[in-house]
């Protein structure tokens, strides 16, 4: 089938495909497959980190929903040109010859420089790179060096493997924003690793929690009852025993959840990774360097361009000014959602999906570009533990896991 004439583009980033399950998931995948024969008017531009394999699981994207998703890519390309530009985690790709193959068997094709490229449209140059170099922990000052290796490369190929391939800990370079960091592995830990006698030992806590609310419903209804005069000493005895147990064990319980947490917060001070100098404020310095692109309407790789559109954050995002746009095209990976538990038991991290993608068009002589996200269902799978500790708000995320909608987020017009 003849391609389509070049009327504007489609933009996704940050999908991750590891081979092992871990990062990725049926429910971005299978996302993603209905993006791909849904959406096949326009380029396809994949904007870096497509990839997360190691080499041992390239044989993987043959087989089951991997193979679905390549013969995806393969019919969107009979319609429509799909170019993949490198990122930090993807960025020697090119030197596989074999993957090369397997990729441009399926109509993905790498972008003639690697790791940027430029479109125009309506008059209006477009720069296309990932972003990794506005972030100092995955700066580079060669992309194609193999010896090359920033701190967040260390972070997610060297030491996080080493927790094993189905170790939560695999998913802690997915936390955003940084600063919930130490909140998200204390958490995680609790609910994944603690002792099943340190579990055991807050059965009566749980149990104080809910008696002290319990109670006073008891006493109501023997009260409206009649039968309160009987009982009346009694039971008012045995609320306040209780009532003041809970209160000397919540009032030890949060002495010693604030040591814990005071400690694990000094360590990650002492190591560099929370403060000014980088988890909190590495954000914020991505934030900075993308405005002064917008001033200078320099980017990284492009020379001087109107539209600078990027990923590497996994945050969609979209900046405007009288004659410059910024785009950032989000992520097609999961994400994490603070649930407040009860009786300060850490919070719980919901898995969460939103998955995004950016679509540029000419209408009216006009360029429009289109931030949106789509919300695929999901059944979030918790221990028992994480269920009581958010029971009263179960009900609320059942609900809320069986709706499906793509919506529009951002709407620009240049």
């Amino acid at each position: 089938m003849q391609k389509q004439e070049h009327n504007g583009f489609f933009v996704i980033s940050d999908v991750h495909i590891t081979g092992d399950r871990q990062i990725d998931s049926d429910v971005s995948i299978r996302s993603l497959i209905e993006f791909l024969r849904e959406k096949r008017r326009k380029e396809l531009i994949i904007l870096g980190d497509f990839f997360d394999l190691r080499r041992d699981e390239i044989k993987a994207l043959s087989k089951g929903i991997y193979k679905e998703l390549f013969e995806a890519f393969r019919d969107y390309s009979k319609t429509a040109e799909i170019t993949y530009i490198l990122g930090n985690h993807d960025r020697l790709v090119w030197k596989n010859k074999n993957l090369c193959r397997f990729l441009e068997k399926h109509g993905i094709r790498i972008a003639k420089d690697k790791y940027w490229a430029e479109r125009k449209l309506n008059g209006k140059k477009f720069c296309f790179e990932h972003g990794n170099q506005f972030d100092e922990m995955s700066l580079y000052n060669d992309m194609g060096n193999e010896a090359e290796t920033p701190l967040s490369e260390h972070l997610t190929q060297g030491f996080l493997p080493l927790a094993g391939k189905k170790s939560w800990l695999n998913e802690l370079w997915l936390v955003r924003p940084y600063r919930i960091m130490p909140r998200w592995l204390f958490s995680k830990f609790f609910y994944n690793n603690a002792s099943r006698s340190l579990k055991l030992m807050l059965a009566p806590f749980f149990a104080s929690w809910f008696i002290t609310r319990l109670l006073p419903v008891i006493i109501l209804l023997l009260l409206f009852s009649g039968r309160i005069r009987v009982l009346q000493d009694r039971i008012i005895f045995i609320f306040l025993l209780v009532i003041i147990a809970v209160d000397f064990s919540s009032f030890f319980l949060r002495q010693i959840l604030k040591k814990v947490s005071s400690e694990f917060r000094e360590i990650l001070e002492e190591i560099g990774y929370l403060g000014e100098s980088k988890i909190i404020q590495r954000d914020n310095d991505f934030r900075k360097k993308v405005n002064k692109v917008l001033e200078t309407g320099k980017a990284h790789f492009c020379s001087k361009c109107d539209i600078l559109v990027n990923g590497h954050t996994h945050f969609p995002d979209f900046k405007k000014s009288k004659s410059w746009m910024y785009i950032n095209s989000g992520c097609w990976i999961k994400s994490f959602t603070e649930v407040k538990s009860f009786f300060l038991m850490p919070s719980v991290y919901l898995d969460e999906y939103e998955l995004n993608f950016v679509e540029v068009s000419k209408e009216e002589n006009k360029i429009k570009a289109r931030l949106k996200a789509i919300s695929p269902m999901i059944n979030h799978k918790l221990n028992w533990l994480e269920k009581l500790s958010i029971i009263s708000k179960l009900r609320q995320i059942r609900k809320g896991d069986r709706a499906k909608q793509e919506k529009l987020l951002s709407e620009q017009v240049l």
